[in-house]
């Protein structure tokens, strides 16, 4: 039984470390931000496919992050911009806040992006 978890544990420290790889660029930490402050990132998307691709929605895990894509419909390896604005406004300590990026691609219907800050009062 311990072989078992133990091998387990080695897959998900290997996945886990091959995803981050992947997470640094899709994602940004604004380090320490004065509570009531909005914070501005820009990420760029771009189209990997090889194809055309259509961006259906943007969605985020709450309303105090608002995305602004400036194209919904890419060529093949094209990019635009992903403006996340974070609204920190009744938050306290580290905050992570998640934007989903909706297309057509059936290899990677979804493309995720995190932003993190730590508020401070």
């Amino acid at each position: 039984m311990k072989r078992i978890l133990f091998f387990w544990a080695v897959i998900l420290m290997f996945a886990a470390s091959a995803s981050g790889q992947q997470d640094d660029f899709y994602s940004w930490d604004f380090g320490q931000v004065k509570a009531g402050r909005v914070v501005k990132h820009a990420f760029m998307f771009k189209n990997t496919t090889g194809k055309d691709l259509k961006i259906k929605e943007v969605n985020t895990s709450c309303g105090c992050t608002v995305p602004q894509l400036k194209k919904k419909d890419l060529g093949a390896n094209e990019s635009t911009p992903l403006e996340v604005k974070f609204k920190t406004k009744g938050y306290s300590g580290p905050v992570a806040q998640y934007i989903y990026v909706n297309t057509d691609s059936l290899e990677e219907p979804v493309v995720k992006f995190t932003i993190k800050a730590d508020v401070v009062k």
